[in-house]
């Protein structure tokens, strides 16, 4: 799927950069039929099937933490579908900055450091996210250019840490409060929201990945 176009992969909607593709033996290919590289492409649910951002919808910061909220739960569900667990957090409900964050989302990027004990043995990139600078700007944040530096955290297009929550253990349904609203998600496993251009939860301009 190329600029304008929206298209729905396993319900979630995917708008203006997303191309959405499936994997033909060592190549990945769009729905056209074009051959795409590996940068920016993230699985989809384990089964042959990404998503690759190429831009970030020409400085639209709603429509690229749209598409990166969404991406980010399907790299959950992902891992959650391939382990049938949770990529290592305790807690229901994670704001995306500081080093628990980073942790999660190492594992998500398949870059856990190898040990004994690995919440993705496999090392599988879950999350293949184009890294940035400038929190400001949206995106995963890293704590330096070097190729062993940590994630610092899952930013929306207006500087501000993006919200994780996830479904419990034994729980059918994904229930967490949005502001003053209950929100129930029936089968969900998780669910990112941004706060939006207001910076204030809760508001009309929120920016979540179930709508």
């Amino acid at each position: 799927m190329r600029e304008g176009v929206a298209t729905s992969v396993d319900g979630l909607s995917f708008q203006d950069d997303a191309v959405v593709g499936w994997e033909s033996g060592k190549e990945r290919k769009g729905i056209s039929g074009e051959v795409l590289g590996d940068g920016g492409c993230a699985p989809l649910a384990g089964r042959g099937v990404f998503i690759a951002l190429t831009s970030r919808n020409g400085g639209n910061p709603s429509s690229g933490t749209r598409n990166d909220a969404r991406r980010l739960q399907v790299a959950v569900e992902g891992f959650h579908r391939e382990y049938g667990s949770f990529p290592g957090m305790e807690a229901s409900h994670l704001l995306l900055e500081g080093p628990r964050a980073g942790d999660l989302l190492k594992v998500l990027l398949g870059k856990e450091e190898e040990g004994a004990v690995m919440r993705n043995p496999r090392s599988l990139a879950f999350l293949d996210a184009k890294s940035v600078r400038d929190k400001a700007k949206g995106g995963l944040v890293f704590s330096s250019s070097s190729g062993t530096a940590l994630p610092e955290g899952f930013y929306d297009g207006w500087g501000e840490p993006m919200e994780l929550f996830l479904r419990g253990p034994e729980a059918p349904n994904l229930v967490f409060h949005d502001g003053k609203r209950l929100v129930r998600l029936p089968g969900a496993v998780a669910a990112v929201m941004s706060k939006g251009p207001d910076r204030k939860r809760g508001t009309g301009d929120d920016v979540k990945s179930w709508e």
